[in-house]
Protein backbone atom coordinates (compact mmCIF):
# COMPACT_ATOMS: atom_id res chain seq x y z
CA UNK A 1 0.00 0.00 0.00
CA UNK A 2 2.74 2.42 0.89
CA UNK A 3 4.73 1.62 -2.48
CA UNK A 4 1.06 2.45 -4.79
CA UNK A 5 0.41 5.87 -2.52
CA UNK A 6 4.96 7.03 -3.08
CA UNK A 7 4.47 6.42 -6.81
CA UNK A 8 0.90 8.49 -6.56
CA UNK A 9 2.70 11.57 -4.84
CA UNK A 10 5.49 11.17 -7.70
CA UNK A 11 3.23 11.26 -10.37
CA UNK A 12 1.36 14.12 -8.65
CA UNK A 13 4.92 16.05 -8.38
CA UNK A 14 5.30 15.67 -11.69
CA UNK A 15 2.02 16.77 -12.67
CA UNK A 16 2.86 20.07 -11.07
CA UNK A 17 6.33 20.23 -12.56
CA UNK A 18 4.65 20.29 -16.05
CA UNK A 19 2.11 22.37 -15.15
CA UNK A 20 4.40 24.92 -13.89
CA UNK A 21 6.75 24.63 -17.23
CA UNK A 22 4.17 25.06 -19.24
CA UNK A 23 2.78 27.86 -17.78
CA UNK A 24 6.26 29.46 -17.77
CA UNK A 25 6.37 28.78 -21.22
CA UNK A 26 3.49 30.40 -22.38
CA UNK A 27 3.92 33.48 -20.42
CA UNK A 28 7.22 33.61 -22.04
CA UNK A 29 5.48 32.97 -25.23
CA UNK A 30 2.55 35.79 -24.28
CA UNK A 31 4.63 38.43 -22.68
CA UNK A 32 8.68 37.98 -24.16
CA UNK A 33 8.60 36.18 -27.50
CA UNK A 34 6.44 39.28 -29.14
CA UNK A 35 8.87 42.07 -28.13
CA UNK A 36 11.85 39.73 -29.13
CA UNK A 37 10.32 38.94 -32.75
CA UNK A 38 9.34 42.61 -33.39
CA UNK A 39 12.47 43.55 -33.25
CA UNK A 40 14.14 40.71 -35.41
CA UNK A 41 16.16 39.32 -32.33
CA UNK A 42 17.24 36.24 -33.63
CA UNK A 43 15.83 33.33 -31.08
CA UNK A 44 18.11 30.00 -32.89
CA UNK A 45 21.34 29.38 -31.29
CA UNK A 46 22.29 27.11 -34.38
CA UNK A 47 21.17 29.65 -36.64
CA UNK A 48 22.88 32.33 -34.88
CA UNK A 49 26.00 29.41 -35.23
CA UNK A 50 25.99 28.48 -38.66
CA UNK A 51 24.20 31.00 -40.84
CA UNK A 52 21.45 28.37 -41.55
CA UNK A 53 17.51 27.34 -39.93
CA UNK A 54 17.28 24.70 -37.67
CA UNK A 55 14.50 22.07 -38.35
CA UNK A 56 12.66 24.49 -34.98
CA UNK A 57 13.33 27.82 -36.88
CA UNK A 58 10.06 29.64 -37.30
CA UNK A 59 8.56 28.39 -34.37
CA UNK A 60 8.40 31.30 -32.02
CA UNK A 61 7.01 33.41 -34.74
CA UNK A 62 5.01 30.88 -36.08
CA UNK A 63 3.42 30.87 -32.01
CA UNK A 64 3.62 34.81 -31.71
CA UNK A 65 1.55 35.19 -35.59
CA UNK A 66 -0.91 32.50 -33.83
CA UNK A 67 -1.90 33.88 -30.76
CA UNK A 68 -2.11 37.08 -32.59
CA UNK A 69 -4.82 35.25 -35.05
CA UNK A 70 -3.01 35.42 -38.16
CA UNK A 71 -3.23 31.78 -39.22
CA UNK A 72 -1.61 32.35 -42.70
CA UNK A 73 1.72 33.90 -40.90
CA UNK A 74 1.91 31.03 -38.48
CA UNK A 75 1.37 28.07 -41.14
CA UNK A 76 4.28 30.26 -43.15
CA UNK A 77 6.70 30.50 -40.41
CA UNK A 78 6.39 26.76 -39.13
CA UNK A 79 3.97 23.91 -40.17
CA UNK A 80 3.81 23.32 -36.56
CA UNK A 81 2.40 26.29 -34.99
CA UNK A 82 -0.77 26.00 -35.18
CA UNK A 83 -1.41 22.42 -34.26
CA UNK A 84 1.55 22.89 -31.43
CA UNK A 85 -0.13 25.73 -29.51
CA UNK A 86 -3.20 24.54 -29.83
CA UNK A 87 -1.78 21.10 -28.20
CA UNK A 88 -0.27 22.79 -25.54
CA UNK A 89 -3.20 24.83 -24.18
CA UNK A 90 -5.14 21.32 -24.05
CA UNK A 91 -2.41 20.19 -22.16
CA UNK A 92 -2.44 23.20 -20.05
CA UNK A 93 -6.19 22.72 -18.94
CA UNK A 94 -5.50 18.53 -18.88
CA UNK A 95 -2.76 19.31 -16.64
CA UNK A 96 -5.11 22.08 -14.64
CA UNK A 97 -8.36 19.67 -14.18
CA UNK A 98 -5.92 16.56 -13.29
CA UNK A 99 -4.62 18.48 -10.28
CA UNK A 100 -7.91 19.88 -9.26
CA UNK A 101 -9.80 16.63 -9.24
CA UNK A 102 -6.78 14.74 -8.02
CA UNK A 103 -6.58 12.38 -11.33
CA UNK A 104 -3.12 11.51 -13.37
CA UNK A 105 -4.70 10.65 -16.94
CA UNK A 106 -2.54 13.21 -18.31
CA UNK A 107 0.58 11.51 -17.09
CA UNK A 108 -0.64 8.11 -18.09
CA UNK A 109 -1.29 9.29 -21.44
CA UNK A 110 2.16 11.42 -21.55
CA UNK A 111 4.17 8.26 -20.49
CA UNK A 112 2.87 5.73 -22.63
CA UNK A 113 5.55 4.14 -25.44
CA UNK A 114 3.92 5.56 -28.64
CA UNK A 115 4.41 3.37 -31.84
CA UNK A 116 7.68 4.25 -34.20
CA UNK A 117 5.00 5.95 -36.59
CA UNK A 118 4.67 8.63 -34.74
CA UNK A 119 7.69 9.75 -34.34
CA UNK A 120 8.64 8.82 -38.15
CA UNK A 121 5.66 11.69 -38.49
CA UNK A 122 7.14 13.90 -36.35
CA UNK A 123 10.92 13.73 -37.99
CA UNK A 124 8.97 14.22 -41.49
CA UNK A 125 7.28 17.37 -40.67
CA UNK A 126 9.67 18.43 -38.83
CA UNK A 127 12.61 17.44 -42.32
CA UNK A 128 9.44 18.84 -44.83
CA UNK A 129 9.73 22.22 -42.51
CA UNK A 130 13.15 22.62 -42.21
CA UNK A 131 13.68 22.42 -46.06
CA UNK A 132 10.66 25.14 -46.61
CA UNK A 133 12.99 26.92 -44.50
CA UNK A 134 15.95 27.09 -46.47
CA UNK A 135 13.66 27.63 -49.73
CA UNK A 136 11.98 30.46 -47.75
CA UNK A 137 15.22 31.99 -46.21
CA UNK A 138 13.61 31.78 -42.87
Amino acid sequence: MEATSSSLRITHRKEISYFVILTAGLGLLFFVAPHLTSNNVPLCFIKALTGHPCPGCGLTRGSVAFWDFDLATAWHFHLLAIPLNIFLVVVWFWLLKDLLQKKHSFIRFFERPYPWYVYAIAAGILLVNWIRAFHNGL
